[in-house]
């Protein structure tokens, strides 16, 4: 048998082998470039996500700061507000439409309004924004505080999606790039989210996807939105802020408001007011009950310091009154001292004392001596001024009595030219010293809204309250309320555990959050109902604790100088 031998030229297998290789390099540059080129992308993906979660989470921080902001009352800024969007995207919020309600809720976001810089997403688009009606900045929404919630009769502002949440209070958009049919010109056109035509570059429906370009005007809010949608090219990317993010920070502005009252109040008369008797919050008057240590706070002005009696007067030198005495020939709202007819020299100190009820039952700031209708004394012509335009040295001392009464001392010595006065005399802390601001001060009697102890938006007050009093409660330890020895022996003071605040408290305020038992509104006088765990079992230990859906208090002691 013959074979039929084939013989390859030499240097064959050393081509063959040559190309193999060649081709491998060539496969593995391929790979190498198709992993590098989607490693680029990958890359470039996550800086361009990172970009817009940076952007939102800015956004989201900027909302929640801004709503437990110092108060610019004047422009109806008060704790827990949030300004309108911006509807015609100059970075400032809208002033508002109907009835002090925002034009639009949707709407760019106000950056100059919250102080940040011109954010943008990773497609270099500027963020949208929408608010609840709740808490809108107007004088219309209140009463506003930590039980205002994102749900309303209107509707509940939510999201639905890849996630639902509801009670929002807001939510911050990143729109992305534009999608099928979007034109972001400057020209005028159709606005399918305000029926109206408007620039292109002002209208939702050009920005946002699904329900998040839906109308939403001070008419018919939209209160639906969405993080997915499988029927919708949807690219938005949205931050949302829940009422439980925006009150913990509020609650903790509200709560040193009232702790910084408190300690001026402390500093004026030397001891804590007694604190209103825990009762439904709704019928309470709010007034300090003399003996009691844990409550309400004390801020109702029904029961108004009054002169107990006439005062005493005395003088260092040769000095003398025709008489001293209570006048309540004005009715209760006008009770004052008098003393008439007063002689004084030159450098002689007068000194008259009278004892004032009621101080210890509220949270009562001490006589302004620059208030002509507080401290006021009349030249020999009976015409009105300020006691220290006619006496020099004037200094009123206070100090509390154990029923809450205040010793009044009125000290003052006699000015060169004013020898002779028709009177001196001191009202009892009612009109223009109330716990809220006064709306009835004439242009004779200068407002006292710088000296009030606790500001109108926090309170009751019928034309400016947002009636944060209803959801805060105020202990004080026993040795410092009126007539204590401020000392934690042999009666403890009030302890706090948690964040490192310990034993030894004068008093605290414990801003009770939302309610999250759902039984406030049925069962609004059971203290369970607004205070959890350590702090509602009437004893003199508190508590922080991180917040849950089971624990929402925040205990704020109020340190004393000693």
């Amino acid at each position: 048998m013959s074979y039929l031998r084939l013989d390859l030229a030499p240097g064959h297998h050393n081509q063959s082998g040559a190309a193999f290789i060649v081709m491998l390099v060539i496969l593995v540059l391929g790979v190498t470039t198709f992993l590098v080129t989607s490693l680029n992308s990958a890359g470039a993906k996550i800086q361009r996500d990172v970009k817009t979660t940076e952007a939102l989470a800015f956004a989201k921080d900027a909302l929640i700061s801004e709503a437990s902001t110092e108060v610019d009352f004047p422009n109806h800024h008060y704790p827990g507000s949030l300004p309108c969007p911006d509807t015609d995207d100059d970075g400032s919020a809208d002033s508002g439409g109907n009835g002090f309600d925002c034009s639009q809720y949707i709407g760019r976001l106000p950056w100059k309004t919250l102080g940040l810089p011109d954010l943008r997403d990773a497609s270099g688009e500027r963020l949208w924004y929408t608010l609840s009606r709740n808490v809108r900045r107007y004088d219309s929404v209140r009463p506003l505080n930590s039980d205002t919630a994102g749900t309303s009769t209107v509707g509940t502002l939510a999201v639905s999606g890849s996630s639902s949440e509801t009670d929002l209070l807001a939510i911050v958009f990143a729109p992305g790039d534009n999608v099928s049919g979007q034109s972001r010109s400057d020209n005028t056109a159709a606005c399918a989210t305000t029926s109206t035509s408007i620039k292109e570059n002002r209208c939702a429906a050009n920005y946002l996807e699904g329900s998040n370009d839906d109308p939403s005007n001070h008419l018919a809010q939209n209160w639906s939105y969405e993080n997915a949608n499988t029927a919708a090219l949807l690219n938005d990317r949205l931050a949302t802020v829940t009422r439980d993010q925006l009150m913990e920070r509020t609650e903790k502005r509200v709560g040193g408001q009232i702790r910084n009252a408190l300690k001026k109040y402390y500093e004026a008369w030397g001891a804590f007011p007694f604190p209103a008797a825990f009762v439904d919050p709704s019928t309470s008057s709010f007034t300090g009950q003399v003996g009691n240590y844990k409550g309400l706070l004390p801020i109702g002005d029904n029961v108004k310091p009054t002169w107990d009696n006439d005062p005493a007067i005395s003088f260092s030198g040769s000095g003398s009154a025709d008489s001293c005495y209570r006048d309540d020939s004005g009715g209760i709202n006008n009770v004052r001292w008098k003393c008439d007819d007063v002689v004084i020299s030159t450098g002689e100190t007068v000194t008259i004392t009278g004892k004032l009820n009621n101080v210890g039952r509220g949270l009562w700031r001490p006589h302004n001596v620059n208030n002509i209708c507080e401290v006021r004394a009349k030249n020999s012509s009976g015409t009105s001024k300020l006691a220290t335009d006619v006496l020099d040295n004037v200094v009123i001392t206070n100090s509390l009595n154990t029923d809450g009464s205040a010793t009044i001392v009125f000290q003052a010595k006699g000015k060169a030219g004013f020898g002779n006065l028709d009177r001196i005399e001191l009202r009892g802390l009612l009109d223009y010293t109330t716990a809220i601001i006064s709306n009835s001060n004439t242009s004779s009697c200068p407002p006292t809204s710088t000296n009030a102890l606790i500001p109108a938006w926090l309170s009751n007050d019928a034309t400016d309250g947002n009636h944060w009093h209803k959801v805060a409660y105020y202990a004080v330890a026993e040795e410092y309320v009126p007539g204590g020895d401020h000392t934690c022996t042999p009666t403890p003071c009030l302890t706090v555990n948690g964040q490192n605040v310990g034993n030894d408290i004068a008093a605290v305020v414990v801003m009770t959050g939302r309610d999250i038992t759902g039984n406030r509104l049925t069962v609004p006088s059971n203290l369970t109902n607004y205070l959890e765990s350590e702090n509602s079992d009437l004893d003199n230990t508190y508590e922080n604790q991180t917040r849950s859906s089971t624990f929402n208090d925040q205990v704020i002691p109020v340190p004393v100088t000693p």
